[in-house]
């Protein structure tokens, strides 16, 4: 049975500004109707032209040729050139000048070559002799009827918006032509004018319509051509369905964070499932109590909207440093500036300082009294580490003093030299903040 291969439309447009063309000049003129054969492996000049401001529609049937089972060609069968001869010589391959190369079709077996598409479609001269042809990269020969037909181009005498779009609250959307009459021509749109503020215009590049949507409800936008005909365009704005703003809250105990159910316009009910963890208002600020975790929930026109919320430690911010030794009362002295919300505690016990060079002679420390201190949020104040023994040092500069901390509930080992301090969390070593 015989089979066609699928149309090849190659439609050449090249765009010189030539607006205003009135209608009777769109119709098409045919230059070419005829049979021939494209050969396999070869290239074959199938259209030769002189350049006037307009396009050419190449209409083209092939099968395969001399062959009992007929079969359609792919689109990586054939590729088209658009070329001229620089001297005019077509018997001489290197007088040939490639305008554009490998014209690849789609799957329908057609093609679109715009101006503004290749840049080498700009050395096209008006009454210049161009060819059009293709290579067969297949091992058949195909037995083609073609038709090639000229269009004038210029700006399109009405183009067409679609009658409604619906675009989503918050959303991005675009408006652009729904039919042009000729369709060879271009949409020439001066000016787009909006019926209300539910949108916003962002941009019209190339005869569309860019919309960003501000508020639910209609508007209608007109896009107004070069000629005074007019095209509307009905914009629906729908709403969005609820959703919490975040679907995990983390804060630190006696924190809060704000709660919204967005695109909701109504009352709205909030609930924790454990307020010893952390409560939310009537508002939907959560205020975490302790460490653990729990869940919030929106309740909106009998829908339960719902996050979780974590509830974590604080980690400690502050700044220390060790300020100097006494040697008359063999004691260090440790700075400490709490840069946080909470206090800071001190603990009497596993105190020590280690020499950078002796480590064996490590000498513990305690606290005076034997009691924990305790450094108030956002207060600075000095500690004194006392030597247990009645060996003495003099430069405090060659030590590192060890120290137990603890804060929001958890205990930290640390580290303080003479120019900052360290403390250590899950495993690693964190340089306390400068002041």
């Amino acid at each position: 049975m015989k089979k066609k291969m699928n149309k090849i439309l190659i439609f050449f447009v090249v765009i010189l500004g030539c607006i205003g063309i009135s209608k009777n000049v769109y119709a098409e003129t045919v230059l070419k109707d005829r049979n021939m054969t494209i050969i396999s492996g070869e290239w074959n000049d199938i259209c030769a032209f002189k350049y006037t401001q307009g396009g050419y529609y190449i209409y083209m049937d092939a099968e395969v040729k001399d062959v009992a089972e007929k079969s359609k060609c792919t689109p990586k069968d054939l590729k088209a050139q658009l070329f001229y001869y620089k001297n005019g010589n077509s018997f001489d391959p290197d007088d040939k000048e490639i305008v554009l190369d490998s014209i690849n079709f789609g799957d329908d077996m057609s093609a679109w070559i715009y101006e503004d598409n290749n840049e080498n479609m700009n050395r096209l001269k008006y009454g210049k002799k161009y060819y059009l042809g293709i290579n067969n990269y297949s091992d058949s020969n195909y037995k083609i009827h073609y038709k090639i037909m000229y269009y004038p181009t210029g700006s399109a005498d009405k183009v067409t918006m679609p009658k409604q779009i619906t675009v989503k609250l918050a959303e991005y959307g675009t408006i652009k032509p729904e039919k042009i009459e000729p369709a060879t021509g271009f949409s020439n749109i001066e000016e787009w004018k909006i019926s209300n503020k539910n949108l916003e215009i962002l941009g019209t590049p190339d005869g569309k319509c860019e919309i960003y949507a501000k508020k639910k409800g209609t508007t209608y936008i007109t896009a107004i051509q070069h000629n005074g005909e007019r095209s509307v365009c009905k914009v629906v704005v729908t709403g969005r369905p609820p959703k919490l703003n975040y679907n995990k809250f983390v804060l630190n105990a006696q924190k809060t964070l704000k709660a919204e159910l967005l695109y909701a316009d109504g009352k709205i009910k909030w609930s924790s499932s454990n307020p010893q963890i952390a409560t939310v208002s009537s508002k939907g600020t959560i205020k975490a109590k302790r460490i653990g975790e729990c869940t919030i929930t929106a309740r909106y026109k009998k829908v339960n909207y719902t996050a979780k919320v974590i509830v974590k430690r604080e980690y400690p911010n502050y700044h220390a440093r060790l300020s100097r030794y006494n040697t008359r009362d063999n004691y260090f002295e440790v700075y400490f500036k709490n840069k946080s919300g909470k206090p800071i505690t001190i603990y009497p016990s596993n105190a020590k300082v280690e020499h950078v060079a002796y480590r064996t002679y490590d000498r513990y420390l305690r606290l005076s009294g034997g009691n924990t201190i305790t450094i108030p949020a956002g207060k600075s104040q000095y500690v004194r580490f006392y030597v247990q023994g009645g060996l003495t040092w003099y430069d405090c500069n060659r030590y590192t003093l060890f120290y137990q901390m603890g804060f929001d509930g958890a205990k930290y080992e640390a580290h303080v030299w003479t120019a900052n301090s360290v403390f250590k969390l899950n495993n690693k070593w964190y340089y306390t903040e400068p002041e």
